[in-house]
């Protein structure tokens, strides 16, 4: 068998900075009755496209292959990118 180097995946928020920026400059001039709402694509959405890139085909044929060839490394990363995500959510909401 093939030696699989080992993926380890520690999020580094900080990276998102300047979202963070961007939401605090936005809450600070927005009515305050007025929600702030956002968006960023489902983990497994993101995985996708980050697999895989734009694909032409709507399957994404070759990160499929990947989740199902690499189910370990799949876990991973989308538990990562649902704890970069949490970490935007919480920083929209802080007080």
């Amino acid at each position: 068998t093939q030696d699989k180097p080992h993926l380890q995946i520690k999020p580094d928020v900080a990276k998102l900075e300047y979202i963070y920026d961007a939401i605090d400059e936005v809450k600070k001039i927005k009515p305050a009755d007025l929600p702030l709402i956002g968006f960023c694509g489902a983990p497994l959405t993101v995985l996708l496209y980050m697999l895989q890139g734009v694909s032409k085909k709507a399957e994404f044929p070759d990160a499929v292959k990947f989740i199902y060839q690499q189910p370990k490394e799949t876990k991973l990363l989308i538990d990562a990118i649902t704890r970069s995500f949490s970490g935007v959510y919480c920083r929209i909401n802080k007080a």
